[in-house]
């Protein structure tokens, strides 16, 4: 629950910029706290990922480290409109209907 940390926010960037941090925030104590439980498994190779650790990927799957990518809905609708030209979607991406999960994950 984030309410009482967006009393304090003053626009959506800000917000966003909390809602990122809180995220990387349950994802890293996830990661720590499955080290401890398992004698720091995620350091350890994974021969099918061509032996990058299971804690790199999970880094890099989450962008830990780095900054994340924001689009305005506005720019999300246009960019989906132009993808359904070569992309078939069960449901046309629009502002009235909304963004389904299909849009997510193009």
């Amino acid at each position: 629950m984030l309410e009482a940390e967006w009393t304090f926010v003053k626009d959506l960037e800000e917000l966003c910029d909390v809602v990122e941090d809180m995220v990387r925030s349950v994802v890293r104590g996830t990661i720590e706290e499955v080290e401890e439980e398992e004698g720091g498994c995620f350091g350890e190779l994974d021969e099918q990922e061509g032996g990058e650790s299971i804690k790199s990927r999970a880094m890099k799957t989450f962008n830990l480290d780095g900054k994340w990518t924001r689009i305005r809905y506005r720019d999300a609708i246009a960019l989906l409109d132009k993808a359904s030209q070569r992309h078939s979607f069960s449901f046309p991406p629009t502002f009235e209907g909304g963004l389904q999960s299909e849009h997510e994950k193009y």
